[in-house]
């Protein structure tokens, strides 16, 4: 049978389909036209979509849709087969069968294997359709399991190697993987996930990165503890430990623990999958910053995260693991000061991040069954040997300083030695007794520190007079026999041992800037005397004998320090504000929601997020815009952080809100939203922004145009000369260096070049921009040019240099062209608007004054700009632009000579020129012209 029934002119149905398959190539267009006689009005492709497929006629010789079909349909997959074959090739990146023997070759492969459960896989398809063989054509490019012990999706995320060799993963696995010990399946199918009672109460996730008998677990325990009776808890344990049972009590859900394998962001966001599904938990609470893979996990399915960050930037390492908290999540908790300034020193913008504070803890309680547990039961020999230590020192009448922690460089055991061996040195006859108790101290194993605080005990003659005891599992009898806690840590956040002393009341000497312990101690004129410098062991050993030989001074100070201890450490205060920052999260995400049915096509991925990130799945796009937002807000030079980007081109979220303050900052509404829902209005926050048009013609006009290029390294000039090639235009181009070599380097390079050119050697002063204001004042000043664009090569010094390139390759690719004409629709757009006088790079990233401010507002004063420099404001980043020569008059009137500009080598902010590139817009204004973009879709950095 014969269907002539759609010609090129008339056919509109299937368009997408149509494309795919003229594109593709599996269509034999010319042979299927013989074939099928067609007319040469009638378009093959249309043919075979509407009728070809359908009667069995396959597109060329070696694909075989009418074999296939069956098993495409069983999965509801009906197009013609071609494009289903089409479409799961481009979905999966892998080339499924194309024809029944590949098929069958491949499901006799797979059909044998343990890893393959024919009745399980069966239960979702038709009784007649073979298993196997649906698996290989169809099952496994569409994440169907071929049994409950492989996962073929995960197995494809957790080794990227897989993609790149073409074998299906479970044929991988078959051949190779499982020889090679590789993981089949996600945590998430091994892990229990049980239900709970509904009770009117909202749950909350306590994330801990162990569950060990220290620190940072027990304070999630205790955090855990005081909101139970508000929430259900859900506790996820990434490592096991003695608390495991004590977490359990309290929590309605316990999840863990995970191993060591499971550590990473494919498990974590397919456990927060789960967790976020069926708990629908209010907020996170991630303990410790090596939770930092659950932030943003969670933050995938909306979920914010309260991050408790215990950890120095100083010692952690890579550091670069703590951006995962410091861009995700909502609100950041240091326990002390000097804990926040070591993570600012690191991370500058975080210092001007909202959601950033300093909170101590309170006393932290043990779990009341703790002692009991078999790993501490142990070490009663360890108790006794304790207690007997004690009994002895109070028994001679001495003065008991005690230490506690692991015996390791950190918690500054050599330093406690040499204290004592000061104050031995300086009042042998004063009855003291040092007892350091601390887990790890074996001098005949361990060579990296025992060994050398044993020999530092015995060079010091203290045998007699210091001792180092294992740990015990009851720290009562030590709290209530020491006279002085000497906490000898070089880095200790804010210790619980810390402030389990001072709230008792026992005087606690330790080192400025090494614990929060000192900072509290510090503000008080009593207990500051215990504070002393930084690591100074030989002064921590006079303010030890200051105290014990003073007994009236000693009940001062105990009192003093009792007092301050409880107006500092408050627990119930801790877990409320935890609390308190949790929920406000919470609802700011809400509030912020943005409406996906009209919203999600006005958002630009290509903006919005990094280069290589795909659109997330199940986080969508939306949500990713609304949960970086509801993190940075108004904060200023967030710059770092590499997902808080332009969602929409010529649009500044930051500068909108800070106009529209009660409704995006105070009630919480996403700016973007907002913006939307308001129609678009016009403001400083928006622009218009220009992109090429299909239907769109290229205007020249009488417009008169010069390009600047500097070209201090001249390796990038074939390559903006390559970009000029793609444009109808032909500027004149005024090419600058700053020796002669380079200057016929460059003419060499121009001789074809079509326009006029000019090289012009100037000083090396002012980089780029030197040239263009000082060394072409004559050209922005007179008549000569219509439009001026200016562009440099310079190698950027504070990035890496393919850093530097893939950026200047972005404003090139904007401003000149390369996939598309841009200086074309640049000129066009000047020809078009005569209120335009600049127009920069639609630059991804939302960038400030960093240390800018100062220095650009004694020139905007010079440049007579009265009105005020706002906080949030675009600029062309790079100092890459093109711009009418009126528009940069305010500039060029500033009367810079080659010896205002700063020597080299400069620093990377907080020049002359970086004011400079970010007063350009405001000279625009100041002229009285309008500021637009340029956006080459597709084009990011």
């Amino acid at each position: 049978m014969r269907h002539f029934p759609v010609t090129k002119k008339d056919f509109s149905s299937n368009s997408a389909a149509h494309e795919i398959l003229s594109l593709s190539g599996m269509l034999d267009i010319e042979g299927y036209r013989q074939r099928q006689h067609l007319p040469p009005n009638i378009d093959p492709v249309a043919h075979y979509l509407d009728y070809g497929w359908k009667e069995g006629i396959e597109p060329c010789d070696d694909f075989q849709g009418s074999f296939l079909h069956p098993y495409y349909t069983a999965s509801g997959l009906n197009d013609a087969p071609v494009i289903t074959w089409l479409n799961l090739l481009s979905h999966a990146g892998r080339r499924p069968p194309k024809a029944q023997e590949e098929a069958l070759l491949r499901a006799e492969q797979i059909r044998n294997s343990p890893f393959f459960d024919a009745t399980y896989y069966a239960k979702r398809l038709p009784s007649d359709i073979d298993p196997a063989i649906h698996y290989v054509v169809a099952g496994e490019l569409l994440g169907y399991k071929p049994s409950d012990s492989f996962d073929p999706d995960f197995y494809m995320a957790l080794y990227d190697d897989i993609g790149s060799n073409g074998l299906s993963p479970l044929q991988h696995y078959i051949t190779y993987g499982q020889h090679e010990g590789r993981r089949t399946r996600s945590a998430a199918d091994r892990l229990v996930f049980p239900q709970i009672e509904a009770d009117g109460r909202p749950a909350i996730v306590v994330v801990l990165h162990e569950a060990s008998r220290t620190g940072a677990p027990l304070l999630g325990w205790a955090v855990a503890q005081g909101l139970r009776e508000k929430y259900n808890i859900v506790s996820l344990l990434m490592r096991g430990g003695a608390l495991e049972a004590h977490f359990g009590e309290i929590s309605k859900v316990i999840i863990g623990p995970l191993v060591w394998e499971e550590w990473s962001e494919i498990e974590l966001t397919r456990i927060a999958q789960r967790i976020s599904h069926l708990y629908r938990p209010l907020y996170v609470i991630a303990n410790s910053i090596e939770t930092r893979l659950a932030v943003p996990a969670f933050a995938k399915f909306g979920i914010p995260s309260v991050a408790l960050v215990h950890e120095f930037a100083s010692y952690t390492r890579p550091i670069e693991k703590m951006r995962d908290v410091f861009d995700w999540a909502s609100h950041i908790i240091f326990p002390a000061n000097i804990v926040q300034r070591a993570s600012f020193a690191s991370f500058p913008s975080l210092a001007y991040r909202r959601g950033v504070h300093v909170l101590a803890q309170g006393p932290v309680p043990l779990p009341s069954n703790l002692s009991t547990d078999h790993s501490i039961s142990e070490k009663s020999k360890s108790q006794l040997a304790l207690e007997k230590s004690i009994y002895e020192a109070k028994s001679r009448g001495e003065f008991l300083v005690v230490g506690l922690g692991t015996i390791q460089l950190r918690k500054g055991v050599d330093l406690f030695i040499a204290a004592a061996a000061a104050v031995k040195l300086l009042m042998p006859e004063l009855p003291v007794r040092f007892l350091f108790v601390g887990e790890g101290y074996n001098p005949r194993d361990d060579w990296s520190y025992s060994v050398y605080l044993a020999e530092q005990i015995i060079q010091s003659n203290l045998q007699d007079y210091l001792e180092i005891l294992e740990p015990v599992a009851n720290l009562e009898p030590i709290y209530e026999s020491m006279d002085l806690f000497f906490m000898s840590s070089r880095l200790d956040p804010q210790p619980n041992v810390g402030i389990d002393a001072v709230t008792r009341g026992i005087p606690t000497v330790c080192f400025a800037g090494a614990c929060g312990t000192a900072e509290i101690l510090a503000k008080d004129p009593v207990t500051d005397l215990l504070v002393v410098p930084h690591l100074n062991a030989h002064l921590a050993g006079e303010a030890i004998m200051k105290v014990a030989k003073d007994p009236s001074l000693l009940k001062i100070v105990r009192e003093r320090t009792k007092e301050v201890g409880s107006i500092s450490y408050n627990m119930r205060t801790y877990v409320d504000r935890i609390d308190d920052w949790g929920v406000e999260a919470s609802r700011a995400l809400r509030t912020g929601r943005i409406d996906s049915s009209f919203d999600h096509s006005s958002i630009d991925p290509e903006l919005a997020l990094p280069p290589g990130v795909n659109v997330p799945g199940a986080f969508g796009l939306e949500r990713c815009v609304e949960h970086q937002w509801a993190v940075v807000g108004l904060s200023p030079d967030q710059v770092s952080n590499p997902y808080f980007r332009r969602p929409y081109p010529g649009f500044h979220p930051q500068a909108y809100a800070q106009a529209y303050f009660d409704d995006c900052v105070v009630e919480g509404h996403n700016p973007f939203a907002h913006w939307l829902r308001s129609g678009k209005p016009l403001g400083p926050w928006s622009r218009k922004v220009f992109s090429p048009q299909a239907s769109a013609s290229f205007s020249h006009g009488s417009l008169r145009i010069l390009l600047h290029g500097h070209f201090f390294y001249t390796d990038s000039a074939p390559d903006l000369l390559r970009r000029l090639s793609v444009n109808k235009a032909v500027c004149d181009l005024i090419l600058t260096t700053d020796t002669d070599d380079k200057a016929q380097r460059l003419l060499r390079l121009t001789s074809s070049y079509p326009g006029h050119v000019e090289v012009r050697v100037m000083p090396n002063s002012g980089r780029d921009i030197g040239p263009l204001i000082t060394g072409l004042r004559e050209e922005l000043s007179s008549s000569t040019y219509d439009l001026i664009g200016h562009v440099h090569g310079k190698h950027s010094a504070g990035i890496d240099t393919a850093m530097g390139r893939v950026w200047r390759d972005f404003i090139w690719d904007n401003l000149i062209g390369g996939g598309a004409p841009m200086l074309d629709v640049a000129i066009t757009a000047f020809g078009e608007n005569l209120d335009l006088g600049l127009l920069i790079p639609e630059d991804p990233h939302l960038v400030g004054w960093d240390s800018n401010r100062s220095i650009a507002k004694e020139l905007a004063d010079k440049m007579h700009i009265s009105e005020p420099l706002p906080d949030f404001f675009d600029f062309p980043l790079g100092t890459m632009f093109w711009a009418r020569p009126e528009a940069l008059k305010p500039l060029v009137a500033l009367g810079l000579s080659w010896e205002d500009y700063p020597s080299e080598p400069l620093p990377d902010d907080g020049t002359l020129l970086h004011a400079i590139e970010r007063l350009i817009p405001f000279s625009v204004r100041k002229s009285g012209f309008e500021i637009g973009g340029l956006r080459m879709p597709g084009s990011t950095w």
